[in-house]
């Protein structure tokens, strides 16, 4: 990289693999050892490549891209064989799969993978779950207009890649003739909390707030939605993708955001297996659950349907949570608290795949947004 342009020839570009294989007999303690490799979106005006690598990246109207992180991604969602958790401050993509605005250079085809690896489990007849977690809001800034349009068209079009999902694994379950739901496959999720107006004074210190003020209103309802700013994958409590990238184009495309992550994996070598096994139960797993924990407020460490999160049993106990929560959250009484973080994600999902806002939450609470969004009416094209 120009910073450190002495060690270019140091730069591992991705080929087939986004792992690096453990070295042969290299042993750690109990047996394990981490697989790992710096996965990236960038390109050529942001760094200097090995002459000897270009031939093996990308190449965007002749400039060389390197979009190993976008192909680490869709290779993790690819292998998963039990589940799939990210975190995501935005969720956008595969715009030609939608069922408008096929253009809205949204091309990464993340959601589609996604989609797609629940439809091909369907029809295997075999389990299989993904949770994703967004904002409620995916943007700061809700009193300024065109922020507020920005906020608006994101979310319409996050509204797009979540109908496109869903609406082909209804499909895939009426071909397959099954009677599960679509969100027993795929559920969406945000964070909020409830607290106690006790806590709140308790908070408070003493300090008198001027009544009709706004951060008076923000007390009196004692709520507040979580931002979400992570970015990461898991899938099977094995492999992980931690680093900046959001699930968006301007992160994935190479071209625009420059963006690093991490692609890590433990496995266990033995003589039997020279590329090794992979540990579902080490520190992936551990941070994984430290996760959930920590959104369930200590429920996922006591609830047996939540050991496991390939199962049926957790990811509707995931669902009965986050409608729980929002039931405290909306109509909780002045001392009550919310007992976790989970929130479902405020859209109606039907057997057949069709999605549409609730009737009761057809606004983000305490904002004048609409939970679909709505289209983009400024005269400059958003970016995405």
């Amino acid at each position: 990289m120009r910073q450190v342009p002495d060690k270019t020839n140091l730069l591992v570009q991705n080929l087939q693999e986004d792992l690096l294989r453990a070295q042969e007999g290299k042993e750690a303690n109990h047996g394990t050892v981490w697989q790992m490799q710096v996965v990236r979106s960038i390109d050529r005006n942001s760094a200097e490549f090995c002459s000897e690598r270009i031939g093996v990246l990308d190449h965007t109207n002749g400039m060389v891209v390197d979009t190993s992180l976008y192909r680490a991604l869709v290779r993790l969602i690819r292998k998963a064989e039990n589940f799939i958790y990210i975190e995501t401050q935005y969720f956008v993509g595969s715009d030609m799969a939608w069922s408008q605005e096929q253009n809205a250079g949204a091309r990464n085809v993340v959601p589609l993978e996604i989609a797609q690896r629940v439809v091909e489990k369907i029809q295997a007849g075999e389990a299989f779950r993904v949770y994703v977690v967004v904002p409620m809001i995916p943007e700061a800034g809700v009193k300024d207009p065109i922020t507020v349009s920005l906020i608006k068209t994101l979310l319409h079009y996050q509204f797009l890649t979540i109908q496109m999902m869903y609406k082909r694994i209804g499909e895939a379950l009426r071909e397959a003739g099954s009677d599960l739901h679509p969100t027993d496959y795929l559920v969406f999720l945000c964070l909020g909390k409830k607290e106690s107006q006790e806590r709140v004074r308790e908070a408070l210190g003493g300090q008198k707030l001027r009544k009709g003020s706004e951060e008076w209103e923000w007390r009196q309802k004692s709520r507040f939605l979580i931002y979400v700013h992570s970015k990461m994958a898991i899938a099977d409590d094995t492999h992980i993708i931690l680093g900046s990238a959001n699930f968006h184009e301007r992160s994935l495309n190479g071209t625009r955001d420059t963006e690093v992550a991490v692609s890590a994996r433990q496995i266990v070598l033995n003589k039997n297996n020279s590329e090794g096994v992979a540990v579902s139960d080490g520190e992936v797993a551990m941070f994984r659950k430290r996760l959930w924990a920590e959104h369930t407020c200590g429920l996922s460490e006591t609830e047996e349907p939540l050991q496991n999160p390939s199962s049926l049993r957790a990811i509707r106990r995931i669902k009965d949570l986050g409608d729980e929560s929002w039931k405290c959250f909306l109509h909780g009484k002045p001392n009550e608290e919310s007992k976790n973080r989970f929130l479902t994600y405020p859209l109606q999902v039907t057997k057949e795949g069709k999605v549409q806002p609730k009737s009761e939450m057809p606004t983000i609470p305490d904002f004048d947004i609409p939970v679909e969004g709505s289209k983009w009416i400024l005269p400059i094209k958003p970016v995405l």
